[in-house]
């Protein structure tokens, strides 16, 4: 798990669930940190924009019964997987 996407995903968290970014920790599931539908696709929405990633609906739906470390290797893992985007032309 990357301490620097750990740290993103935390303070983005934090900031949807208004709750302290230094209070999260990895093994605990989001909901208890008042992560509901609404607010994952919030969360979500935070993320791609964040780390130029896209999420599928079927990861946002996962949202609500990952845990904070499940998000962050999510993030980790797509971010390897992605290709940048080339411009067409220069």
């Amino acid at each position: 798990m990357g301490a620097e996407t750990f740290t993103k995903v935390t303070k983005l968290l934090a900031d949807i669930c208004a709750t302290d970014s230094d209070s999260i920790e990895s093994d605990v599931p989001l909901p208890v940190y008042g992560l509901d539908s609404l607010r994952a696709f919030e969360l979500a929405i935070l993320i791609e924009d964040a780390f130029a990633i896209r999420m599928r609906t079927e990861a946002m739906d996962k949202l609500r019964r990952a845990t904070v470390a499940d998000l962050v290797q999510f993030v980790d893992r797509t971010r390897r997987a992605t290709v940048p985007i080339e411009p067409i032309c220069n």
